[in-house]
């Protein structure tokens, strides 16, 4: 679907009756660029809103990402004035150009430092038109090379700035020249609804296919409302598993390969082990989590936790490995498969009760061993071994295909938000050409 409005639009933007194009300096279309006051700023929401840094956002003005001053005189010396152009010119390099024009909205907005100001001289040059071009493929090259490097930042002074050039169609014909820039910012304007659209429409479908494994689960792990299938039983995790075993004696050279798994190696979105690591045993031998082939692991500390991480660990040298110590462990035992405790841990509904019985410090808190050991857990026919493994094995197929299909259908979705975004600097970069 994406990809066939990817060409229509390709299509619909090869304009032929262009006119002709030239470029002048940033610095010839404009009236003012100057950096913001450095008044002192209150937080209590009490004086004038000042712009910051953050009251950039996904290029536009944010209301309610700006502090306060007190001062009603340097408040109108610094008031900006509807079609004004906030700049980030000090982030990191990427957020570097970073712009949002100002549409009046919060109705008084005072300019704070760490953005310029750039007003553009309406004769010349639109502020929507200019807007858009700083937001474009060539507006980046322009201003690449004056990005200057420093440590946890980057910056390009205003000097440097009002040297790139600006594509406009009819340069030497100024009132013709802003008729056409104004086309253009409409045709820009709306060409990136309908992509918009299409992103709202992308987003919604991740969040649906995300929510896809959970009502799979909560249709394998019965249990709703109380109830639960003639023959299953409500276990707690101490009964169907070993959580956190204690570690055997192991007698080891110190310079053999063992296997390890930092908290990084355990990918959130398929659950598994992606980068199982190879240390001498001396490395690890002490002061990590021990674990062997089948247990399951699941990460205990925020937000690790929250994001799912989660995985069997499988391909172990000699059978064991060791891990980061935010792992919990989980062995299974005689009769439960350690997929059927993996799932159950996986559904978003057991880490919001994970996230509640959270024990520690904001940024550091962890699930306590005591919740898992006492959570309760559906187990298929605990009385017929046999029938119970059969059970459980059929629903664990079920569930990684279902986890396989819905992998697929994000990772389309991821794809098809890729090339939106590419479609975005696409319209963009033939706009300032003179394509569309």
């Amino acid at each position: 679907f994406f990809f066939f409005f990817i060409m229509e639009k390709k299509t619909i933007m090869n304009n032929p009756s262009s006119p002709s194009w030239g470029n002048k300096p940033l610095g010839k279309l404009i009236s003012l660029i100057q950096n913001g006051t450095t008044a002192q700023q209150n937080m209590d929401r009490v004086g004038f809103p000042v712009s910051r840094i953050q009251t950039v956002q996904n290029n536009k003005v944010d209301p309610g990402k700006v502090r306060f001053i007190n001062d009603e005189n340097i408040a109108n010396q610094y008031r900006y004035k509807n079609g004004d152009i906030l700049y980030s010119h000090i982030n990191s390099f990427e957020l570097v150009g970073k712009v949002a024009v100002y549409d009046g909205i919060p109705e008084f907005l005072v300019h704070g430092m760490n953005l310029l100001l750039i007003r553009t001289n309406q004769n010349l040059c639109d502020s929507k038109y200019l807007f858009w071009f700083l937001q474009s493929p060539q507006a980046r090259t322009e201003t690449a090379p004056w990005i200057k490097r420093a440590i946890g930042q980057a910056s390009i002074n205003q000097t440097n700035l009002q040297k790139i050039n600006v594509p406009l169609p009819l340069p030497d014909q100024p009132e013709k020249s802003i008729m056409f820039q104004r086309q253009i910012v409409a045709r820009i304007e709306a060409l990136l609804s309908e992509v918009r659209e299409m992103q709202e429409i992308n987003q919604t479908i991740q969040k649906d296919v995300g929510r896809l494994m959970d009502a799979v689960y909560e249709e394998a792990y019965p249990y709703q409302h109380g109830y639960i299938p003639v023959g299953w039983e409500i276990k707690t995790f101490s009964d169907v598993c070993q959580i956190n075993p204690r570690r055997p004696q192991i007698r080891r050279e110190a310079n053999t390969a063992t296997s390890f798994v930092p908290m990084a190696a355990v990918d959130e979105n398929t659950g598994s082990i992606v980068d199982l690591q190879v240390k001498p045993y001396s490395e690890v031998r002490t002061g990590f989590t021990y674990f062997e082939e089948n247990d399951v692991l699941f990460a205990k500390i925020t937000p690790s936790m929250q994001n799912g991480k989660a995985a069997i660990a499988r391909g172990l040298i000699d059978g064991f490995g060791f891990g980061s110590t935010e792992f919990h462990v989980f062995k299974a035992n005689h009769g439960i498969l350690p997929e059927w405790i993996y799932h159950y841990i996986r559904r978003t509904h057991f880490r919001k009760e994970a996230m509640q019985r959270f024990r520690g410090a904001a940024g550091q808190q962890r699930v306590p061993q005591e919740f898992l050991e006492r959570h309760i857990i559906p187990v298929p026919f605990p009385n017929d071994p046999e029938k119970s493994i059969t059970t459980q094995k059929r629903l664990v197929a079920y569930f990684e295909t279902m986890k396989k299909e819905t992998f697929e259908m994000q990772d389309i979705a991821r794809q098809d938000s890729i090339h939106l975004e590419q479609l975005e600097k696409s319209i963009l970069a033939q706009a300032f050409r003179g394509e569309l």
